[in-house]
């Protein structure tokens, strides 16, 4: 009787463990995702920019690592330039829902030209399957190092527009540059259809018929360094480390327009995110995600972003997924004050 019920007990202590082997399987598999679908198989990586600037310096930089975390992938990166970033976002909007186009986006310019409508709009961000945020940083202001311009102040008190330089109407820096000038009070122009960053940012340097351009921090880090350019003002809920003594949007705003700037500093935190069209299986989404999460724990990335001043501040899928809708929310909100804004650029 006792040698039964202790055959039975160990047998029944077998199979827990086998359960709970499969179900652990079973969950790591979950997490995974569909690993496996890649194999053999071509990742397009789409950059809605030229070769050259801030997306598709990260966006060369993941390539590779993406291979290594996803078994027997390629992934090629495709420049696909024009419309400020609308035309490379509309084409993974519209691309195949295989999981195997993915795209990194500009989110703050994507979530302002939704909200408004912008003509060329094509996408609905609220539909797509959100990846991974690559980094955050101050959309910053600059001028010329020559140049006579030095604060907020001096570009009221120029009896003239300052001439800014943006990528093209549509593009996320274009917008943001408008609606933070005009709620500073500035009287400017821009001057657009420049392809990437990079070309808007050398048009400055140069002073090719333009005063200054805003452009994120790490695009610009170089020609700061080397006091090509100087920062006039930065986008950032605290001033940056390495700018100091250059004051942020929200310090000099007038309470009249503090809803939003408070809003665009926090629109800005997504803006290099990356995702893949509607509609790709779950399972499918999932494998992309993980490899996402091991890309950015890879310590020899890490130690890329670091040497190569290419900042990284990740946010995986499902927090990247809230913080679109959160900002699409905020904004579709202010919808009324930034048609009022934009439309009498």
């Amino acid at each position: 009787m006792a040698s039964g019920m202790l055959k039975r007990t160990v047998l029944a202590g077998i199979t827990i463990v086998l359960l709970a082997s499969l179900v652990g399987a079973g969950a790591l598999a979950a997490t995974q995702g569909d690993l496996a679908f890649f194999k053999g198989k071509v990742i397009k990586f789409i950059v809605p920019y030229s070769v050259g600037g801030g997306f598709d310096s990260y966006a060369r930089a993941i390539a590779p690592y993406l291979e290594k975390y996803i078994p027997g992938v390629t992934v090629v990166v495709q420049n696909v330039p024009g419309g400020g970033g609308m035309i490379g976002i509309n084409t993974l909007y519209a691309a195949e829902p295989d999981g195997l186009t993915i795209g990194i986006a500009h989110g703050a310019g994507a979530v302002i030209n939704q909200v408004l409508k912008t003509p060329g709009t094509r996408f609905k961000l609220e539909e797509m399957n959100w990846l991974a945020r690559v980094t955050t940083e101050p959309l910053v202001t600059v001028v010329s190092g020559k140049s006579a311009f030095k604060t907020v102040e001096d570009f009221k008190n120029a009896g003239r527009p300052i001439v800014f330089a943006q990528t093209g109407v549509g593009s996320g820096d274009y917008y943001g540059s408008l609606l933070l000038l005009k709620a500073l009070g500035i009287n400017y122009k821009v001057v657009t259809g420049f392809p990437g960053s990079r070309e808007a940012n050398l048009a400055v340097v140069r002073g090719e018929g333009v005063d200054g351009t805003s452009a994120f921090y790490g695009s610009l880090l170089p020609l700061i360094a080397a006091g090509d350019v100087r920062p006039v003002v930065q986008l950032a809920f605290k001033r940056h480390k390495d700018m100091p003594n250059v004051p942020t949007a929200l310090e000099i705003v007038t309470d009249t327009n503090r809803e939003l700037v408070q809003a665009l500093t926090s629109l800005f935190e997504i803006k290099y995110i990356i995702g893949a069209p509607p509609k790709v299986p779950a399972e499918r989404v999932a494998a992309l995600r993980s490899a996402f999460d091991k890309v950015f724990a890879d310590r020899e990335f890490i130690d890329w972003s670091v040497k190569m001043k290419c900042p990284v501040d990740y946010l995986n899928g499902a927090e990247l997924d809230k913080a679109v809708e959160e900002n699409l929310d905020a904004f579709t909100k202010l919808e009324h004050e930034l048609k009022a804004i934009t439309e009498n650029k």
